[in-house]
C-alpha cells in the first residue's frame, strides 16, 4: 500500500482525538448531525464533553467504557464510539450504555426521591447512541446506516422519545470515490479509507463539505506529535496482537474439533466390532493413535 499522511480514525487513539477533544468540536457536531439527519430546531449547535478527553499518550494505557461522551446545547446526551471487533453481545451493550446515560442523570438523592417528586423525572434528557462498527451488525440489513427509535407496535407513532440509536456498519459500505454522493458517503469512506487516501484525492472526496476537509486535516500525521504518534502506533500493535490471538484460539479451536471429530470415528467403529488396523485405515490416522484413543476412552466408554 502507497504511504499517505493520513491516520486511520478507525484506530482508539484518533477516534477519541476526532471526536472527543475540544479543538474539534465543529467536527463532532456536524458528525452527529450528518449521521442522525438532524434539521432545523433539532440541529445541534454546540455540545459541552462530558469527560475530559485523555491525551492520546494516557488513552492507550486507559481506556473508557465510551469513546466520546457529549451534551448538546437542547439538552441531548450523545455517546458516540467507534466498535473494531465483533461482540456477540455489542447490541445489548449498546443498549445498557445508553440506559445507563439515561439514569444516571439523576443524583442518588433525586432518584431516591423521584417516586414521591414524580416532576423530577422531567429533569431527565434524551440519549442518542452512535455507533461506527468495522464489522457486520446485522446480517439481515443491506443498508450500512440504520437508525432505531421505539414506535408503538401498532400505529407507528414515536410516542417514546428518550432512546435513539445509530449504527454505521463499514463493511457494508462499498462505494468507490467516483460513486460518492452526499455528506454521508463522504463520512463513510473518510472513516472506512482515510488511512489509505492519497493527499491528490482528497478534494474529491471532500466535495462541496468543508467539514469533511477538516476531518482529514485532523488526522493528518504530520500535525501529531511524536509522544501521540508513538501513542498510534502502540494501538495499531495492540489491534494487531489481539487479532493473532483471536486467529490463534480458532484455529486451535479448529483443531480441537477435528481432533474431537477423529476420535468418534474411532469409537463409532470400534463400537462397529471393527479391528484397529481397519479403524487405522478408514480414519486416516496411525495404528498407535488409534489404540492411544481407545484406551483413552476405557474410562469412558465410546
Amino acid at each position: 500500500m502507497e504511504l499517505t499522511k493520513f491516520l486511520d480514525p478507525r484506530n482508539d487513539i484518533v477516534f477519541k482525538d476526532l471526536f472527543g477533544t475540544t479543538k474539534n468540536e465543529d467536527i463532532v457536531i456536524d458528525f452527529i448531525n450528518d449521521i442522525m439527519e438532524y434539521e432545523g430546531d433539532e440541529k445541534i449547535k454546540s455540545v459541552h464533553l462530558l469527560q475530559t478527553a485523555q491525551d492520546p499518550i494516557i488513552a492507550a494505557q486507559k481506556r473508557s467504557n465510551v469513546d466520546v461522551l457529549c451534551e448538546s446545547n437542547n439538552g441531548k446526551k450523545i455517546i458516540v464510539e467507534m466498535q473494531i471487533r465483533s461482540q456477540k453481545s455489542y447490541k445489548k451493550r449498546a443498549q445498557y450504555y445508553l440506559a445507563s446515560s439515561y439514569a444516571t442523570q439523576l443524583s442518588k438523592r433525586e432518584s431516591a426521591r423521584a417516586e414521591a417528586y414524580h416532576e423530577i423525572y422531567n429533569k431527565l434528557m434524551p440519549v442518542v447512541f452512535i455507533a461506527v462498527a468495522d464489522h457486520v451488525l446485522f446480517k439481515g440489513k443491506e443498508d450500512h446506516i440504520s437508525r432505531h427509535i421505539i414506535l408503538d407496535k401498532k400505529t407507528k407513532e414515536h410516542d417514546l422519545e428518550e432512546f435513539s440509536f445509530a449504527f454505521v456498519e463499514l463493511p457494508k459500505f462499498k462505494k468507490e470515490i467516483h460513486e460518492l454522493t452526499g455528506v454521508l458517503d463522504r463520512w463513510c469512506y473518510f472513516l472506512k479509507h482515510a488511512e489509505e487516501t492519497r493527499e491528490d484525492e482528497v478534494a474529491d472526496i471532500v466535495g462541496q463539505y468543508p467539514h469533511i476537509q477538516r476531518a482529514y486535516e485532523a488526522v493528518n500525521k504530520f500535525s501529531w506529535t511524536r509522544e501521540q504518534l508513538a501513542a498510534y502506533q502502540e494501538e495499531e500493535q495492540r489491534i494487531m496482537d489481539n487479532i493473532d490471538a483471536d486467529d490463534t484460539l480458532l484455529e486451535q479451536g479448529r483443531a480441537e474439533g477435528k481432533a474431537e471429530g477423529k476420535a468418534e470415528m474411532v469409537c463409532d467403529m470400534h463400537q462397529d466390532g471393527m479391528p484397529p488396523a481397519t479403524i487405522a485405515k478408514y480414519a486416516k490416522l496411525p495404528t498407535e493413535e488409534v489404540a492411544r484413543i481407545l484406551s483413552e476412552k476405557l474410562d469412558k466408554p465410546c
